[in-house]
């Protein structure tokens, strides 16, 4: 009766990367279509037998309630916000169980390990009356993700698996010196039982997943340029029936077909971005 799999839009593509293959990839010099290479065709035609068997979901479920009812085996979604929402869901309705994130798994055809990766970045409007203040939440965001002394609370902070409480008594406002704690606490100043707040654990399982995912000798990132060009470009990936990527995925679509009718249009509409290039690298 289980689930074994579901995720937001670019999952089938997030399959089709362990290949090791980006769909569209900009390398600097040229622009390719890999979109019929065999590498990314044997994904989509596993991904196609996937959604025929009844093995995945009906597309995006947010984490917060994916795991609740038991029959969900495997979620796409980030890490950060979809584990904690995850866990939080299992605290919010008392269920025993753990929540681990885990990468997408290893092309049994390739010997090395490869998942999707994707930048980032921040926009400061123009005429923003702050820019300076914009710029300093840039920096301080950015620490949050570089700076070492950071990196080391926030992961001593996320590694206790102890108990966790408010800080202060929900009776008398007694204040603890801790919200960590031991099982089954007490106020000193008013016997009331210290309430349970909900925080995201990683154990010392889930930190070596992710210390391996962001260490290159175990783990390859693969940049894929399909979300890159723009709205018109990415719908021919996702959300409509016939999509090349969302339409195998959850609407039981034939990639094979789709890719035959589907490919000149991704031709001519990656043609005026290859001509910019073009022009670009020729100007020297």
């Amino acid at each position: 009766e289980n689930i074994s799999f579901t995720g937001g839009s670019w999952s089938a593509g997030q399959l089709a990367n362990t290949t090791g293959i980006a769909a569209i990839d900009c390398t600097g010099t040229s622009i390719e279509n890999n979109l019929q290479t065999p590498e990314v065709m044997k994904t989509m035609v596993f991904v196609q037998r996937l959604t025929r068997e009844g093995l995945t979901g009906d597309g995006y479920v947010d984490p917060g309630q994916a795991f609740v009812d038991g029959k969900l085996l495997f979620l796409s979604m980030g890490l950060d916000w979809g584990i904690r929402e995850a866990q939080r869901s299992l605290f919010d309705n008392n269920l025993e169980g753990i929540i681990r994130a885990v990468p997408f798994p290893r092309d049994p055809d390739s010997s090395t390990y490869y998942i999707s990766g994707d930048t980032y970045g921040f926009l400061v409007p123009n005429g923003a009356k702050n820019v300076q203040g914009a710029v300093q939440w840039i920096l301080s965001s950015r620490l949050y993700e570089t700076d070492p002394e950071v990196l080391n609370a926030t992961r001593e902070e996320f590694g206790y698996l102890g108990a966790n409480y408010y800080k202060k008594c929900s009776e008398c406002k007694y204040e603890f010196e801790s919200e960590h704690g031991e099982e089954g606490e007490v106020c000193p100043n008013c016997g009331t039982p210290r309430r349970a707040k909900f925080k995201v654990r990683y154990d010392e399982k889930q930190y070596q997943i992710i210390d391996d995912m962001t260490d290159p000798s175990k783990i390859t990132l693969v940049f894929d340029d399909v979300t890159g060009f723009d709205d018109d470009f990415q719908l021919l990936f996702k959300e409509k029936e016939d999509s090349l990527f969302d339409g195998v995925l959850w609407h039981d679509g034939d990639y094979t077909q789709f890719v035959s009718e589907k490919n000149p249009v991704v031709e001519a509409s990656l043609e005026p971005y290859r001509t910019a290039l073009a022009e670009f690298l020729a100007a020297g």
